[in-house]
């Protein structure tokens, strides 16, 4: 009986050889990939790590600066308060309220102003201006409701000259004058958030505590304090040259320092600074980019986060400043 014979395939040894070349070849080749693979992510945690680091160095940075700006200006309310009360200061005692807050607005330069006003509706206000004092008194009773009592004041505390003004003017209408009637007299000391104040024109916050004497009147004692300076003092609290530091309110407006003219002012000038509110049409800049990115966001609080702009990418870190009682607060990049 006929039948074909089955002979085994068997591979030459240079068959082997090349199959054993290929096998170890695509082996190496996965390991190479797998290593620059976790390469890349640990180098990418890495590079985050020490991103995370800088901020927080900055975020520190930022709190010590506003802490030596923001200390004094608050503790001076507070004794100013209480003397207030027990010299039961009221806005027409114009002479003895200088004599008190001249050394105050001399010696610490952010308070722009010091007000007194009532529930009454009452008011006086009281500024530099040049070399010399400016008041400004509101009373319905002494004025009429529409007139204001101007008086310009020497630096030994003697009266130049007085006028009065027709004015709109009315201090219920103020932003501290409705935060001061929304808390009690428990409270020592409640912060606006930035706006724009009404006789200088420039940015700021007004700190407000009150209290009441003996016939139940409300009295408000308050302390506008310009942005400009604490913004400038901040902005250069970085760690290395590609860092910014500002200051911004918790709706998203940014507060620059003097000098940043080259986007549109909201409030303010170029002057004596701007609230500025970020917007599509300043792409190029990055702290617009930054605050644009974390009000998408839903506006995360004391939480590192990071966006790419033209191919590089940018962390940054919005923060709460206590000593505000949450009115203000500031980013890092």
């Amino acid at each position: 009986m006929s039948g074909t014979s089955l002979t085994p395939f068997i591979s030459s040894p240079g068959t082997v050889h090349k199959r054993l070349t290929r096998d170890l070849t695509i082996l190496v080749l996965i390991l190479i990939s797998l290593f620059l693979l976790l390469s890349y992510f640990y180098s990418k945690q890495i590079q985050q790590d020490i991103s995370i680091a800088i901020i927080e160095s900055a975020e520190k940075m930022v709190i010590n600066k506003n802490n030596r700006i923001f200390e004094p200006i608050s503790n001076n309310l507070k004794l100013s308060r209480k003397w207030a009360e027990l010299e039961s200061l009221t806005p027409s005692k114009f002479e003895v309220f200088n004599k008190r807050f001249i050394p105050i607005l001399e010696t610490l330069p952010n308070i722009s102003s010091v007000i007194l006003a009532s529930s009454e509706g009452k008011e006086y206000f009281f500024t530099k201006q040049d070399d010399n004092w400016l008041s400004r008194h509101i009373d319905q009773d002494q004025y009429g409701s529409s007139k204001a009592q101007w008086r310009l004041w020497n630096s030994n505390n003697q009266l130049i000259k007085e006028w009065q003004e027709e004015t709109d003017y009315q201090p219920d209408t103020r932003p501290w004058y409705k935060l001061g009637m929304s808390f009690d007299t428990k409270h020592e000391i409640k912060w606006t958030t930035p706006y724009s104040f009404y006789t200088q024109q420039v940015p700021g916050i007004t700190g407000v505590s009150k209290w009441k004497d003996n016939n139940n009147i409300q009295y408000m004692l308050a302390f506008d304090v310009t942005l400009s300076d604490i913004s400038k003092s901040i902005s250069t609290a970085t760690v290395n040259p590609n860092d910014s530091a500002f200051l911004i309110s918790p709706i998203g407006e940014i507060i620059l320092p003097p000098g940043k003219g080259n986007h549109p002012v909201v409030k303010g000038s170029t002057v004596t600074g701007s609230l500025y509110s970020p917007g599509s049409n300043q792409s190029n800049y990055v702290i617009f980019d930054s605050v644009n990115h974390w009000i998408k966001q839903k506006r995360p609080l004391n939480k590192p986060a990071s966006f790419t702009r033209n191919g590089q990418r940018w962390w940054y870190k919005i923060f709460v400043l206590e000593s505000y009682q949450q009115s203000i607060y500031s980013g890092v990049i």
